[in-house]
């Protein structure tokens, strides 16, 4: 756009981006004169460049390498979490998933805990409801946690009619860290209770979505400014992700969300946003939430950077500083 602390140079898709340092960005002179963005895609080659000085950073470090990172003397780990919530959407319009007992079922089901711990460490929050702590009056502090109780998981699947049919899991490799470890935990979990889930893996998203879904899939969703509009209403809203992909609508849903625009009052929006996280959690799940999301990258100690709470990379002057040897 020419108005941010860096300018590009050249792209090659799927290759590299070069920039160059915007010296009259408005926010003073960039620290670097130029950046290079790599793509490297496997985790253990972004590691071997590091540790080997090829590169001075690297994103999408999963736990079991964090060791590795902060032993070596020149390197350490920056980021933790991020206002992200790592979940699973769900196909609404497929005859099985379309039951109400069903989502519930396979959100009661997960001991997310568990899976907290197992894949990252403990170092990531679990959220009470699709919301963030940051939001303010605007926060439901007081609604329920995320519920782990697989025996009204089974309960709603005898209420539902659920008679062990195949759910589809669309899964792309690790397109987040630690993905598909996850994904294998919670298959087990969902067996657990009587579910019966299938692992089918995909390249893309397009192949994900590509209609008819009549499935469940990875996603997340990001909170770009603080308020249930910067983030579950982009996600669940008639202009929104899911509806668009052809998944999920709710009418009730979505006159709230029209009204919470228009509703300045802090306690009168307080009851929209109660009733907006009912209707996710409980009366029609659009989604299973798992996690918040977390951001960890291996860089070297000398580079003086503060990660933001969004999946951006910015080396602008703001958080940005380089001490020379």
């Amino acid at each position: 756009m020419g108005t941010g602390p860096y300018r590009i140079v050249s792209q090659s898709l799927d290759v590299e981006i070069k920039l160059a340092s915007h010296d009259a960005y408005w926010g003073g002179l960039p620290p670097f004169a130029g950046i290079l963005f790599r793509i490297i895609p496997e985790l253990s080659s972004r590691m071997n460049a590091l540790m080997a000085g090829e590169v001075d950073f690297i994103t999408d470090i999963a736990p079991d390498m964090f060791g590795q990172i902060e032993t070596h003397p020149e390197t350490e780990i920056a980021g933790g979490p991020v206002q992200n919530i790592r979940y699973l959407a769900i196909d609404k319009t497929d005859a099985v998933l379309g039951k109400v007992g069903v989502r519930r079922a396979l959100s009661l089901a997960l001991d997310r805990k568990a899976l907290v711990l197992a894949l990252w460490q403990d170092r990531l929050p679990i959220p009470n409801g699709f919301q963030f702590a940051s939001f303010g009056e605007a926060y439901i502090e007081d609604f329920p946690a995320l519920a782990h109780d697989p025996e009204l998981a089974r309960k709603l699947l005898a209420e539902s009619g659920y008679n062990g049919e195949t759910i589809t899991y669309k899964l792309l490799n690790n397109y987040y860290p630690t993905q598909v470890a996850g994904a294998q935990i919670m298959v087990e979990m969902w067996r657990a209770v009587g579910i019966n889930v299938e692992i089918q893996m995909m390249e893309n998203f397009a192949q994900i979505q590509t209609k008819p879904v009549h499935a469940i899939y990875d996603s997340s969703s990001t909170a770009i400014f603080p308020d249930p509009l910067a983030h579950a209403w982009r996600e669940f809203g008639p202009k929104g992700t899911l509806p668009k992909v052809g998944i999920w609508n709710n009418e009730e849903y979505f006159g709230l969300g029209e009204k919470l625009k228009e509703t300045a009052d802090p306690q009168a929006r307080r009851s929209i946003i109660r009733r907006m996280l009912e209707i996710v959690d409980r009366q029609d799940p659009p989604c299973v939430i798992l996690y918040g999301s977390g951001q960890f990258y291996g860089k070297r100690k000398d580079i003086a950077w503060i990660p933001g709470q969004t999946l951006d990379l910015n080396f602008g002057p703001f958080n940005t500083a380089y001490a020379e040897n």
